[in-house]
């Protein structure tokens, strides 16, 4: 895909919207539409742009992430299947899945992904998948699944190896500093960061409770098992290698080993606010979170249809200044600038190296690919 003219001289990246067929493996995506104004708030300015390919196809899009090499992979919750894409490019490529949402590992349409909930990419191009019972590993190009931890059977969180690990709501993933992966498990009654020790991605992984754990839902500061958790929804991987946990109301920091939660922006009562610290409020159930190379944290406010910054520089309690770059309350999938722009019920969220955003939006009907780009100023 070639950007407008002009568009490349003030924004890093294009906004892309997809819906694929489920009776075909290659898409066609039309062309771009970009508007571009100014967002201030008391840290930045930033110019957003918010535009939209349409195409048909796609239902109920989940999970999604830039790969190694420029491509995206997509995780489609209808079709069962991920799909993978150039970045930019017009072309959508079938990878692995097959509609009917079961559970099986193979390769390409003899893996069968039961309830895709998200998709994290690692350093060597490969993919790690969340399926609400299991944490999967699929190779890129390759597209040989191979689960590493849990099964086809959610239930009451149990710690084990493989097979004998047991998750609640396993809906968020990332991967560490040392490779093991941290995962946010929102189910079970349970509400708890699991962390994956693994020495081989298609291999099996050993689960353990790293952080939360109680029965009691809730935005509780502490260490480890001390500290409680909303939900959590979303996780993402700092520089300096600690962790951002979208929970719901609240956005956490997690050091990593050492488990320590603090909570830097957020009133913990779900709603819409902007601020500092405790006197923000969010409504971002069932969303990821992501940072910009910045360290600017993003986090698609489901509930309020909007999308958030939040930004930091000690990620000390109540620290977190945020602001709305994008979004109105409105739950529409309309391209515009800041404000003037809608989604509807935007989810799932991926950041390049370059700051290009992309999201995913909820619903059967409205599982389109987004994306928005941020230009300082």
């Amino acid at each position: 895909m070639v950007a407008p003219a002009g568009l490349g001289a003030i924004a890093k990246a294009s906004i892309v919207a997809i819906r694929a067929s489920p009776t075909n493996t290659t898409l066609s995506i039309p062309s771009i539409i970009a508007v571009v104004a100014a967002v201030t708030n008391t840290v930045v300015t930033y110019l957003a742009v918010v535009t939209t390919y349409i195409s048909s196809g796609f239902f109920g899009t989940n999970g999604i992430q830039f790969l190694a090499g420029g491509r995206v992979a997509v995780f489609d919750y209808n079709l069962a299947s991920i799909y993978t894409f150039a970045y930019p490019g017009t072309t959508a490529v079938f990878l692995a899945g097959t509609p009917g949402q079961a559970y099986a590992d193979g390769t390409g349409s003899g893996a069968l992904f039961k309830i895709p909930l998200s998709i994290h990419a690692l350093p060597n191009g490969n993919l790690i998948t969340t399926e609400q019972a299991a944490i999967r590993h699929v190779t890129y190009p390759g597209a040989v699944v191979t689960t590493i931890a849990g099964s086809a059977t959610s239930g009451t969180q149990t710690n084990g190896t493989g097979a004998a690990a047991v998750f609640g709501y396993a809906n968020s993933v990332t991967r560490l500093p040392d490779g093991n992966l941290m995962v946010c498990d929102a189910g079970g009654s349970r509400h708890s960061l699991r962390l994956i020790t693994i020495s081989n991605y298609a291999g099996s992984g050993t689960v353990t409770l790293f952080a939360g754990g109680n029965v009691t839902a809730a935005s509780i500061d502490g260490t480890t098992t001390g500290a409680s958790f909303s939900g959590p929804w979303g996780i993402a991987t700092l520089p300096n290698g600690n962790l951002i946990v979208n929970d719901g109301p609240t956005i956490r920091y997690v050091t990593y080993p050492g488990g320590v939660v603090t909570t830097i922006a957020g009133s913990g009562t779900p709603g819409f606010a902007d601020g500092t610290g405790a006197a923000a409020s969010f409504n971002a159930e069932y969303a990821e979170c992501a940072v910009l190379p910045d360290g600017t944290i993003v986090v698609p406010d489901r509930a309020n249809q909007r999308i958030r910054l939040v930004r930091t520089s000690t990620y000390a309690l109540n620290s977190g200044v945020v602001t709305t770059i994008a979004g109105n309350n409105t739950a529409a999938n309309q391209d515009g600038t800041g404000t003037g722009a809608s989604f509807f019920y935007p989810s799932r969220i991926a950041v390049n190296s370059a700051g290009n955003v992309i999201l995913t939006t909820s619903g059967a009907n409205n599982g389109l690919i987004r994306q928005i780009s941020l230009t300082t100023t």
